[in-house]
């Protein structure tokens, strides 16, 4: 799906995907704390998914 895709397309795609994880987990981030605990960065994983979603923004 990602044929003739450059390195800067790879680099948006990936970010897109991270950002949407990062989106999904947002009801179990504090903001209002300084750091984030290490259970919920281990819990953000980038799923096939994630790259589904930010491949159709990209498109």
């Amino acid at each position: 799906e990602t044929h003739g895709y450059v390195g800067a397309d790879l680099k948006s795609l990936c970010s897109e995907a991270a950002l949407q994880q990062i989106r999904e987990k947002m009801d179990v981030i504090d903001l209002e704390e300084d750091t984030i605990d290490a259970e919920v960065i281990d819990s953000l994983a980038v799923t096939q998914d994630n790259f589904r979603f930010a491949l159709n923004q990209l498109t």
